[in-house]
Order: structure tokens, then sequence, then C-alpha cells
């Protein structure tokens, strides 16, 4: 029998279900990210520091556009959607921390964040570069997402998906090294999504809060990440070879010997109970879904 106020009240349940709340220990831990990270030139690239390569007149034009697409964007949001964009940031926050003190990808890795003119435009939140002795350094872009739902994931890995069968990947117009030796656009660079659950991300702010470095270092979640990317970089680079796309096939080929490499120096640490992490089960299902092996 049709009950419409039962319906609504279904339909409510459901809504309060998806909805993303912020506790105060995150909403703390993202005023730290915002004031000691997200803000800061030692982990975010500058625009500004490309105007004597770029000119004054093109860095003023991305900025402008930057603000624009941020200003749509936020505009657009609900407040669940902004507030799983303040634990995606704070998550950001403690990866590039933790990059360098605890080494979460790798000895040989340095970490930034992208200008926002890449993150709006380029797609790219987050920019890793492994430097290893007598060889040229492998870059890697990163999409951040903690997301519980499916869609933020799917539209990410299907970008990716659709860069490889146009055999044109993802680039990174204001990019710098880590000592801002090196300032110059980065083209044809891989291109993978990184994600854990909201509860992981608090387990992390709270220490993060506590200035717990040293459980930081050994957290699990940094070989959740690199199996992630690993896994990504795979499939990937075996799909561009299903196509014929061999260019872009190398491209994710050099990536992912560079994760590999990492992940001989991570498999000692369990993953113990990020298993069944629902975002790290997405990015997975996701991946062997749209990078289907063929035999």
């Amino acid at each position: 029998m049709y009950n419409p106020e039962a319906r609504l009240i279904h339909a409510i349940d459901a809504k309060r279900e998806r909805r993303v709340e912020l506790s105060p220990l995150m909403e703390s831990a993202y005023e730290r990210a915002q004031a000691e990270v997200l803000t800061s030139p030692e982990y975010v690239i500058q625009e500004k520091d490309f105007i004597q390569k770029y000119g004054t007149a093109r860095v003023q034009s991305d900025i402008a556009l930057a603000d624009r697409l941020e200003r749509k964007f936020n505009s657009e949001r609900s407040v669940t959607e902004a507030n799983s964009k303040k634990i995606a940031d704070t998550f950001e926050a403690i990866m590039l921390m933790q990059s360098e003190l605890g080494e979460w990808l790798g000895s040989n890795a340095s970490t930034l964040r992208s200008a926002r003119y890449d993150d709006f435009v380029n797609k790219v939140d987050m920019v890793v570069e492994w430097n290893m002795p007598g060889q040229d350094s492998e870059v890697l872009a990163l999409a951040v997402d903690v997301t519980f739902g499916t869609s933020g994931i799917d539209k990410k890995i299907t970008a990716i998906r659709n860069e490889i069968e146009r055999g044109k990947l993802g680039s990174i117009d204001y990019y710098r090294n880590q000592d801002s030796t090196d300032l110059a656009p980065r083209l044809n660079v891989a291109r993978t999504v990184v994600g854990i659950g909201q509860p992981v991300v608090e387990e992390l702010a709270g220490l993060w809060m506590a200035n717990n470095n040293k459980a930081l270092g050994i957290h699990p979640v940094q070989r959740a990440i690199v199996d992630q990317i690993g896994f990504q970089l795979f499939r990937m680079q075996q799909y561009a070879v299903h196509l014929g796309k061999f260019e872009t096939a190398q491209v994710y080929k050099q990536a992912y010997a560079a994760i590999q490499r990492v992940q001989v120096e991570k498999q000692g640490i369990p993953p113990r109970g990020l298993i069944d992490d629902p975002v790290r089960l997405e990015i997975f299902n996701q991946t062997r879904e749209q990078f289907p092996t063929r035999h």
C-alpha cells in the first residue's frame, strides 16, 4: 500500500545516513591543516613563483581562473560535500607532512600540494616525485578522495581511463621540485586516485593533533596508500598496452617501477584493519572494472 509519509521518512533517514558530519576533532584538525600546511609555500606550489617563466599576464590570468572555479565549486557544494572536502584536505595535509617525517611514500619521495590552477583545471591534488641516484626523477600526480560515496571515485578513475584511451595523459602546468631548482610544466604524467574512509582520517587526525609522529610513522595507512597506487599503475599500464598506446604504457610502467620500490620498503607494515575500508575497496573495485585484464 502506498504510504507517502513512510516514504518521506525513509528518504530523510537515507539522506541522514549519507550525511557527513564533522567532529570537534576534525574541525580543529582542519583549522590546523589550513594554517600550517595547505597555505604554506613549504608544502604548496605557488603560481606567483612562475612569473619569471610564464610572465605576469599569464600567471595572473591563471590565478583569476582558479579563483572563479573555486567560487563556483564552493557555491554548488552541499553541507555534506563541504564537510567531505574538509576531511579530504585534512588527510592531504597529514599525507604531505608524513611523506617527509614518516616517509609514507618512500625514502626517496618528495610530495607537494599542487597549485590551485592545477587542482581546478588539471584535477591534480598532489604531486609526488621520486629521486633515484643516477636516474631521472619520476613524477606521479595524485587525486585524493575520502568520501563515502562511489560517484566521486568513479568519475576520477573514468577521467584517467579516458586519458589513456586518447593516448594523451594529464599535465601539471605549475610544477616545481622540492628545492625549487626545476620550475617547468610536466606533460604526460601518470595519475592515480588515493583515498581512505572518514573513520581512519579521524584516527590519523587524533594522532596528528597529539603530535604523535611516532605512531603516524608506522601507521598502516601508508601501506594502504602505496598498495592502491601500485594496483592502479599496473592495471593502467596493462590497459594501455592492450589498446596499443605504447608511449602511454611506458609512462605508467616507469611510475609502477618507482612505486614497486616503495612497496618493498613498506612490506613489513601490516595493513591491519584497513582491508575492508570502504574507500579503499571502491578504488580497487573501480580499477578492476574500468581497467580489466585480458588474456
